[in-house]
Parts: structure tokens; sequence; C-alpha cells
């Protein structure tokens, strides 16, 4: 049950109604009193940007992402990048500090030739691992991709093998944030 507040309560100032509800790390979230948590709490976390919520317990280990929220999924599109003619694209997707999936819906175009598909991108810590399904209308787009790690960037990499139109690539992404 909540706790009554006088009626036209308006809160004017730039800061949570809740002290408990952002803090600035980890280690500050950790540190609210026991007798302050409740199942289903939830804090942002400005050094991870992202929110937590205590579920199944209040102690610092039933602490666990919050859903939806506090940059867990981050969606994204890419529009109309040109691909290489008969050379190689790098388009960088993500960064290997925050993702570990990233899931990309993609069409790509050359000409009259067309291509639709999905791509799984799975980056462990160490290596990056791929998996695309994909459909043409018949006509070989001569594209292949691959992923990659450069430095602290997780790239596709669009391998174009004939030459002729360039090819269009779209893409909707979406990250799994930790």
């Amino acid at each position: 049950m909540g706790i009554p507040l006088g009626s036209q309560f308006d809160l004017t100032a730039a800061i949570p109604l809740d002290s408990r509800n952002v803090k600035a790390d980890l280690t500050a979230r950790d540190a609210i009193p026991s007798v302050a948590r409740f199942e289903g709490l939830e804090v942002f976390v400005v050094s991870e940007q992202l929110k937590y919520r205590l579920e199944g317990g209040i102690t610092n280990s039933h602490w666990v992402v919050a859903g939806g929220s506090g940059g867990v999924i981050n969606d994204d599109i890419i529009n109309d990048t040109i691909l290489i003619d008969n050379g190689i694209t790098y388009l960088i997707i993500g960064d290997t500090a925050q993702n570990r999936s990233i899931h990309l819906q993609y069409t790509l175009q050359r000409g009259t030739a067309y291509q639709e598909g999905v791509i799984k991108l799975l980056y462990d810590g160490t290596n990056v691992f791929m998996y695309d399904d994909f459909q043409d209308n018949g006509s070989a787009l001569g594209v292949v991709f691959t992923a990659d790690i450069n430095g602290t960037e997780i790239r596709l990499v669009a391998t174009a093998t004939s030459t002729g139109d360039a090819s269009t690539f779209k893409a909707t992404v979406k990250r799994i944030m930790i």
C-alpha cells in the first residue's frame, strides 16, 4: 500500500521523487539498506545506463536487468547503405563493451535482384559467431556477409564479388546490451 500524499502534489525539481530510483553506480545501488528494499524495486544505474529490478528476493544477488528499458535493448535502422562494387564494405554494428547479441533483419537490392534475410551475431567476449538465413528472388546478388572484431568494434563485413550495379543494404538492428 502506498503512502498517501497531499492533494495537488507537484514535483518541480529535476530530481527523482524517490532517492532509490537513480544511483550513480552499482556500489551505490548495492548500498540501498535492506529495510528500504522490496521485490519489484527498480533502480536506474547511471554508470551502466541500465535499469535493474529486484526479483525473487531483496539481496544484492536478486538484482536483474529490467527488460525493455535503460538500454537493455537498442534498436537501430541502417538506411540505403551502398555496398562497394566488387569490393569489401565494413559496417560497424556494435561494440565489444556493451553488445553480446545482435540481430539484423535486412534487405539487399542489386539492380532487379533482391535478397531478404536475418543475420544473428553472438559475441562471447573473444570471438564473434554469425548465422545468416536469407531468401532471394532467384537472382544471385554476389554479396557474402561475414563478421569480425576490429579493436572494440563488432563489424558486419559485406564482400561483393560481382561488378555492375552497386548493391543497396537496408536493415533494422536489435542489440541486446550488457
